[in-house]
């Protein structure tokens, strides 16, 4: 009996350290009652990257599927968003320094040439040299800020209503430890709730990605989430040094919006419970309409 004990005490451990060493990983859970489907991805083995990829025909999009037959990556999830006519991104795309596209728009990810992911706030305000980093991704808006619900998606350019309304999420999460969570939601929740779930995840900084429709998940060659669109885009994990061409030509920087407020020095996010969302209450009276304003109750 103690043999028979002591066998099935390795054989966990044994299940226990590949998991563990698994630099890839995707996994379920259960967040307030909502479904949240992970990849994790530790970026402490050499041999992994993240990759932005374009389509194969610049202008004509390309399905999940296909890229995911294509590219065969570890995992993948949809990346910025973009114009549903050109499928141009909207947001910036930099891959080995190299750029595809850029933008003023949003919040980026970008992958140092050690492999440490850092979430920059407004990355074309001068602070960021993209010759420096092996890949740039913005999307946006920022959800965490150094363990902090940090979220003003109006600051960082995002006009459309579509933004602030409740849709399929998805969204990436730097964790301690240099590990990164790619995530997706297929209920229809607020940016506040989705801020709240990455905060309960463990992660540090986060940022949204593309969503609705776009949203997009996939694992070890499985479609997990697919979309209901053709894709422009998508964030691709390898578990191999793998350097990804991007298939389209840059398009000119159009001009940083200009600011219709000035920045307030308080936190400019709130989260109620509400019909099970969470609601986003932001002090700038033209976007209550837009974001389902209620004054908070304490």
């Amino acid at each position: 009996m103690k043999k028979v004990l002591l066998a099935t005490g390795l054989f966990f451990a044994l299940l226990l350290g590949a998991a563990r060493a698994e630099s890839v990983a995707y996994l379920e859970r259960l967040v307030d009652g909502i479904a949240v489907k992970i990849i994790c991805v530790d970026l402490n083995s050499p041999r992994v990257s993240i990759v932005p990829t374009l389509a194969a025909v610049p202008g004509q999009g390309e399905s999940f599927v296909s890229m995911v037959e294509r590219l065969k990556p570890a995992a993948a999830i949809n990346g910025t968003y973009f114009c549903v006519n050109t499928f141009k991104p909207v947001g910036a795309v930099f891959v080995e320094g190299k750029r595809k596209y850029r933008s003023h728009l949003g919040t980026a990810l970008v992958l140092t040439k050690d492999n440490r992911a850092i979430i920059f706030e407004h990355p074309w305000s001068g602070t960021l040299d993209h010759r420096m980093y092996k890949m740039v991704l913005s999307a946006g808006p920022r959800l965490l800020k150094d363990g902090v619900i940090s979220l003003d998606p109006y600051r960082e350019g995002f006009r459309d209503k579509r933004i602030y309304a409740p849709a399929q999420r998805s969204a990436l999460g730097i964790k301690k430890g240099n590990k990164i969570l790619l995530v997706t939601i297929q209920k229809n929740i607020y940016l506040g709730r989705l801020a709240y779930t990455m905060k309960e995840l463990g992660c540090i900084d986060a940022m949204a990605l593309d969503g609705g429709s776009s949203s997009a998940l996939s694992f070890r060659g499985k479609v997990l989430l697919p979309p209901a669109r053709r894709m422009s885009n998508i964030l691709a994990v390898y578990e191999e040094e793998k350097k990804i061409v991007a298939a389209a030509s840059p398009i000119k920087v159009s001009p940083a919006p200009a600011p219709l407020y000035k920045a307030t020095p308080y936190p400019l996010l709130a989260d109620r419970r509400d019909s099970n969302a969470y609601r986003i209450l932001y002090p700038h009276p033209s976007m209550r309409p837009l974001l389902n304003y209620e004054p908070l109750r304490r």
